[in-house]
């Protein structure tokens, strides 16, 4: 009885001290991965590429990342590696970084695909017991870069052919988007979708959605676009599973080779065998979100641009709901404990109006009740510019002095000043759309200094940082 006992309480120990050392062992080697997403011209590329080169540089000039403060103090090192057997391209940061700092900077080709990278982070910890065993933990932070419009794709799980028919079409029906449907909406109002449906006719029908898609977003400058893989291919090729578009439902469901039949099984195919997969893979592994938005693009495209913006942004907030069931809940087990909305571009307007642009962006996602679609994840809304290419100055009007911001277009040798005036704080009134909007250039990217010390002046780009990892570089 005595050695039962005995051997009891040893097990008991033993248990115990397997549970510290998994826990130190956590600590030592913690891991992060972030999906980095935005509508579209919001600046992921650019911002992943800064965000790596501003960390590596941070290690020897912490204020390479002004607001970053670790808990534990300086960052010891920072490595990229490759990402290991991932099925994702590796992220190209050294393409990127080269063209960033070129004698003549360019600008980052846009991201038209997903890819992938992992940074080693080595930092020392603030846990009284941890630092007796050891100075340094690591960090290992995967990040994870996917085209926009595919992310519009998600709201997609939980929607019937039919409920997608209807919501498109009535978009397709209103200004502005029934300037450039014309044709496709012709061609509509020639096929009987309880017909016998052929391959012509679908092939057709969806080349001529494709072709409203594209000049929804090239003519109109529009962000809310499904399917995303329609405006944004996944680098497959074309196959008859892409072969939909959306139909008015009709009052009864014809037959298994009905053109409604026929259309229906392709959206379902595209959900459950495009869309479903790479949000599994994706937000499966992911924890944290960062979502970029160019809201002042919005703003100078005019209320229709602006309008359509809001609509994207509600599908993403969508995407990242929590729900207890449905399809939804099968494609996304794992809970986003942080969820960072980013307003790039914010070097095109002075410092006075950045607390503005994020107070638009936070107006405009209910920053509020964002908590509660997010089963309480942490939510934060910032301004960035994570390449800043102007300088604010103040210049003198008939109004008086007015902060500008002064830079050099990329086709341009001169420098030019730009007056944003007020940015609104919340949805733009009518009279605010009936002021002269700004046509912002291009600008240069600033010429970077080339040793690792040196990073990419940027605005706010440390404080995002901060958000993202503080908490686990303790």
């Amino acid at each position: 009885m005595l050695n039962k006992l005995n051997k009891a309480l040893f097990d008991h120990a033993a248990l115990g001290i397997g549970d510290a050392i998994e826990g130190i062992d956590r600590h030592l080697n913690r891991r992060i991965d972030i999906a980095v997403t935005g509508l579209r011209r919001s600046g992921k590329t650019v911002f992943i590429t800064s965000l790596i080169r501003n960390l590596l540089a941070s290690v020897r000039n912490p204020q390479a990342l002004d607001g970053f403060v670790p808990a534990g103090g300086p960052l010891v090192g920072i490595e990229e590696i490759p990402p290991g057997a991932s099925d994702f391209p590796a992220f190209p940061t050294k393409k990127y970084l080269s063209e960033l700092s070129a004698d003549v900077p360019n600008w980052p080709t846009a991201t038209s695909a997903v890819s992938r990278t992992e940074l080693t982070i080595r930092y020392r910890r603030n846990h009284a017991l941890l630092k007796r065993l050891s100075n340094e933990s690591t960090l290992t932070l995967g990040i994870i870069d996917y085209p926009g419009e595919w992310l519009l794709d998600l709201p997609l799980m939980d929607m019937s052919f039919e409920e997608w028919s209807r919501r498109t079409l009535q978009l397709l029906r209103t200004a502005p988007r029934a300037a450039v449907a014309g044709e496709f909406l012709e061609f509509l109002c020639s096929v009987d979708p309880l017909a016998p449906g052929t391959e012509q006719i679908s092939r057709c029908g969806h080349e001529l959605y494709k072709t409203v898609l594209a000049r929804m977003r090239d003519e109109l400058g529009l962000s809310f676009m499904q399917p995303g893989r329609f405006v944004m291919p996944d680098g497959k090729g074309d196959r008859p599973l892409l072969w939909f578009f959306p139909v008015d439902p009709p009052e009864k469901v014809g037959g298994h080779q009905s053109l409604w039949s026929i259309l229906s099984d392709r959206y379902a195919g595209y959900r459950d065998k495009i869309v479903e997969p790479f949000f599994k893979e994706t937000f499966g592994r992911c924890n944290r979100q960062v979502v970029l938005v160019d809201l002042l693009t919005a703003l100078n495209s005019g209320p229709h641009a602006f309008e359509d913006t809001s609509l994207a942004l509600d599908a993403v907030l969508d995407s990242l709901k929590v729900r207890p069931d449905g399809l939804l809940a099968r494609i996304l087990p794992k809970r986003f404990d942080k969820v960072l909305f980013g307003v790039t571009k914010a070097d095109h307007v002075p410092a006075s109006q950045r607390g503005n642009l994020a107070a638009l962006l936070e107006s405009m996602t209910d920053i509020r009740a964002l908590a509660a679609r997010t089963a309480g994840a942490k939510e934060a809304t910032i301004a960035i510019a994570s390449v800043c290419c102007t300088q604010d100055e103040k210049v003198s009007l008939d109004i008086g002095q007015v902060d500008v911001v002064v830079g050099k277009p990329i086709d341009s040798e001169k420098r030019i000043k730009i007056y944003p005036g007020v940015i609104p704080t919340d949805h733009p009134p009518a009279e605010f759309w009936r002021q002269e909007r700004i046509k912002y250039p291009v600008f240069s990217p600033p010429v970077l200094v080339k040793t690792m010390a040196g990073g990419i002046p940027n605005i706010n780009l440390g404080r995002a940082a901060d958000f993202l990892l503080e908490d686990v570089l303790q």
